[in-house]
C-alpha cells in the first residue's frame, strides 16, 4: 500500500509520542486543520483494512497500535510492489538484461507484462532514458530487443533492479523466480566463505552476494558468455589489492570454481575479480582474516565526517574507536562507489522516519563532503549505513559523559566564562566545580575521581588526573587541543 507524505507524518508524529496525541495538536503539528486530521486518520485506517492502525480514546487522542505497525511494515515488505509502470518496465529490463546480448522477441515482453504496443512504445523511451544512467543501450531489431553494452555496466543495473525489489517487497526473486536448487547451492556458496573468511557476512553485504550469484547463475543459465573482448583488464592499483588481500583472492578464485563445476561451465579470470571485489568490500563479523583497503583520503573524509557530525549533534564523537571503527566503513564505501557495488538498506524507511532530523542532517554533510573531497555520488542508503554508526556515538556519548574541574588562580571571573564555553562546545563534558589552584592542593582527595582538569594557569605539581592548560576564553585552538586530548584519552 501506497501512504501519501500527509499519512506518512501522521504516523511519524504518533510514532514518536509517548501518549496519546489529540486532533488539535496533530492539527498543529501538520498545519493543517482537525477535519483533515480526522479524514487522514480515516485514510490510513482504510489502507489497513484488516484492523485499524490508529486507535481514536475518549479522553487521550489517537494512538498508534505499536504491534499492529511492526506486524503492517512486515507485511508491507511483501504487498508493496503492486505492478504499476515504474514496477513494470523493471521487470522487463530485468528480463532483458539477464539475457543480452541475446535478442527477446517482442512478443514475449508484451505477453509477460499484458500490455499494447502503443503501451510498449512509451515504456521503451523511459527505458531507453534508465539505461543510459549505466552507459547502456536499448537496441531494437526486427521484432526484437536487448541492452547493449559491458559485462559490468550489465550487471550493475540488474543488481540496482533486484535490489531496489528487495527494499520494496523484501523478495529478491520475484521477478525472476530462482530454482530451488539454485537457490540451496547459493546459501552453500556463501556458508562456504563465511568458513574460509572465519565470520559471518553481515547485512546486508549477505544479499549482495546472494544477487551476485543469482545474476552470474542466471545469466550462464541462459546461455550468456562472455563476448571476446570481455577480458580480464587489471591495473596496477588493483594488482596492489590483491596481494595485500591475498588470502581473499584465494577465497574468491575457489568459490568461482565451485560456481563453475556446479554450471558445469568453464567461466573467466574476471568471474574471480568480480568476486574479490564484492568480498573486500563486505563487512565480516568476527573477522579473523583482516581486510586491507587503501583509499585515497579515507583518513580525512573519516575525520571531517565524525567533527561535523560533532558539531551538529553537540556531543564529542571523535574518539580513537570510533574512528577506527568508522574508518573501515568509509573505506569499503568508497570502494563500493568506485566500482559500482551497490548496497540496499532495508531500514532506510525506519531510519529516516526515526532520526528524520540526523538524517538530514548527514545528508547535507555528506554533500558537502563530496564537494570537498570530489567524490562520486553516495546514495541515501550508503547514508542511511552511515548515520547508524553516528547514532550508536551519539548514544554512548551520552551515557559516558567524562567530569571535568576547571581550576584557575582564583577560582572567579572569567572562569564561569570558560565553564559556559566548555559546556556549549563539548556537551558531552561534565564540569562539576570551578576551584582554585590553592583549594586543588588541599583537597586533592574529594576529587579523585574527576577524568580531565583544565586549567587556565600552568600548575607545575605532579597530579593523577591528566590535565590541560588552556586560555581563559577558550579559542579555537584550545577546543582543538581537548578534542586530541580526549581522543588521546579514549
Amino acid at each position: 500500500m501506497k501512504l501519501t507524505d500527509r499519512e506518512e507524518a501522521v504516523i511519524k508524529v504518533l510514532l514518536h509520542a509517548k501518549h496519546g496525541v489529540t486532533a488539535s495538536e496533530l492539527s498543529s503539528a501538520l498545519n493543517v486543520s482537525s477535519k483533515t486530521v480526522y479524514r487522514t486518520v480515516s485514510a490510513i485506517n482504510e489502507k489497513y483494512c484488516h484492523h485499524d492502525l490508529i486507535k481514536a480514546k475518549i479522553g487521550i487522542g489517537f494512538e498508534l497500535d505499536y504491534d499492529n505497525y511492526l506486524e503492517d511494515s512486515h507485511l508491507a515488505t511483501t504487498n508493496r510492489l503492486a505492478v504499476g509502470p515504474k514496477e513494470r518496465r523493471e521487470k522487463m529490463l530485468l528480463q532483458l538484461v539477464l539475457k543480452s546480448p541475446y535478442p527477446t522477441t517482442v512478443d514475449a515482453l508484451l505477453t509477460a507484462s499484458y500490455i499494447s504496443q502503443t503501451v510498449l512504445a512509451g515504456d521503451m523511451k523511459l527505458m531507453t532514458q534508465e539505461l543510459t544512467h549505466y552507459d547502456l543501450r536499448l537496441v531494437k531489431k526486427s521484432s526484437t530487443l536487448y541492452v547493449s553494452g559491458s559485462e559490468v555496466n550489465l550487471r550493475r543495473l540488474a543488481s540496482a533492479i533486484i535490489h531496489h525489489q528487495f527494499t520494496e517487497t523484501g523478495s529478491m526473486t520475484s521477478f525472476q523466480p530462482i530454482q530451488p536448487m539454485d537457490e540451496a547451492f547459493i546459501k552453500s556458496i556463501i556458508t562456504f566463505i563465511e568458513g574460509e573468511m572465519a565470520g559471518l557476512i553481515c547485512h546486508p553485504y549477505n544479499h549482495n552476494m546472494y544477487i551476485h550469484l543469482y545474476i552470474m547463475i542466471a545469466r550462464v543459465r541462459k546461455g550468456v558468455l562472455y563476448p571476446d573482448k570481455e577480458r580480464v583488464d587489471i591495473n596496477q592499483s588493483e594488482t596492489a589489492l590483491i596481494q595485500a588481500n591475498h588470502q581473499v583472492y584465494v577465497i574468491a578464485q575457489k568459490m568461482i570454481q565451485k560456481v563453475s563445476n556446479y554450471l558445469n561451465t568453464p567461466l573467466l579470470d574476471i568471474e574471480v575479480l568480480y568476486a574479490f571485489q564484492l568480498l573486500i568490500s563486505s563487512r565480516i563479523e568476527n573477522d579473523r582474516l583482516r581486510i586491507h583497503i587503501s583509499q585515497d583520503n579515507g583518513d580525512a573524509i573519516t575525520t571531517y565526517l565524525i567533527k561535523e557530525m560533532s558539531l551538529i549533534s553537540g556531543y564529542e564523537l571523535y574518539h580513537q574507536d570510533n574512528f577506527s571503527e568508522l574508518l573501515i566503513h568509509i573505506k569499503q564505501m568508497l570502494f563500493r562507489i568506485k566500482h559500482g557495488i551497490v548496497v540496499s538498506n532495508a531500514m532506510l524507511a525506519d531510519i529516516k522516519r526515526q532520526y528524520a532530523d540526523l538524517f538530514s542532517a548527514l545528508t547535507e554533510t555528506v554533500a558537502k563532503t563530496i564537494d570537498l573531497f570530489h567524490l562520486s555520488s553516495i546514495s541515501e542508503d550508503e547514508i542511511g549505513f552511515m548515520l547508524v554508526y553516528f547514532i550508536k556515538y551519539i548514544e554512548l556519548s551520552k551515557r559516558h559523559k567524562r567530569k571535568v574541574l576547571i581550576v584557575c588562580h582564583n577560582g572567579v571571573g572569567t572562569s564561569s566564562f570558560l565553564k559556559a564555553k566548555v559546556n556549549k562546545v563539548f556537551p558531552d563534558l561534565e564540569v562539576l566545580d570551578i576551584i582554585s589552584k590553592r583549594y586543588l592542593d588541599h583537597h586533592q582527595k574529594a576529587y579523585a575521581n574527576i577524568d580531565l582538569i583544565i586549567t587556565t594557569s600552568k600548575i607545575k605539581e605532579n597530579y593523577d588526573t591528566p590535565m590541560i592548560l588552556v586560555n581563559s576564553i577558550l579559542t579555537p585552538q584550545d577546543e582543538e587541543r581537548i578534542r586530541n586530548y580526549l581522543g588521546e584519552l579514549d
